[in-house]
């Protein structure tokens, strides 16, 4: 199975990469994670162009927002986070979950090694790497759960998915779902939406 050639990214995204992961499997799945928080962006992809200089030097302080947030939110390893939630904190602590765990469930990629996949339900609405980043995100990993809570969203998902649906030619209708679906996602988490 191929790989992502991480030794072909820009110089600076490889520094990055090597300076915040201990093994390639991780490195890629970096570049190529779906990261729910940002509507499922991913670096790879033309996202790399903010850590390659001869595209970006017009705009230097612009790409170099982007690489200080993309290293916020696509490289720190997420994990739980203590309670800063309203009311009293969850019964008990779930253990720590990086999305860059190699023992992880991810989604099936020629551009990656896949020990154990996560696939979505319905590939024909969310993608297995929409399915995954939610599921690993915002689930720890319970694609059973993930699934529970993205059910109703499915329909409204498929509509502006679909050709014929109600709102396709607004492109940033799915976007907007997706949206709602993290923000109520992560108010649960919190504590403070049911």
């Amino acid at each position: 199975m191929p790989f992502l050639d991480l030794n072909a990214l820009p110089p600076a995204l490889q520094a990055s990469l090597n300076r915040l992961f201990d093994n390639d499997e991780s490195r890629r799945r970096a570049v190529l994670a779906s990261w729910a928080a940002a509507e499922f962006e991913v670096i790879h992809d033309g996202g790399e162009w903010a850590w390659d200089p001869w595209r970006s030097f017009w705009r230097r302080k612009w790409a170099s927002d982007i690489r200080r947030s993309r290293e916020d939110e696509f490289f720190a390893l997420q994990q739980d986070a203590p309670y800063q939630g309203i009311g009293e904190p969850p019964p008990a602590a779930q253990p720590q979950v990086s999305i860059f765990d190699p023992s992880l469930p991810f989604f099936p990629t020629p551009l990656t090694e896949v020990r154990e996949t996560m696939l979505s339900p319905w590939p024909d609405v969310i993608t297995h790497a929409e399915f995954w980043a939610f599921a690993a995100q915002f689930c720890k990993g319970d694609a059973e759960f993930a699934a529970s809570e993205l059910e109703g969203y499915v329909s409204d998902l498929r509509k502006v998915t679909h050709p014929t649906g109600l709102q396709r030619l607004r492109p940033w209708a799915r976007s907007a779902i997706w949206r709602d679906i993290v923000w109520r996602t992560e108010m649960a988490i919190a504590g403070m939406f049911s």
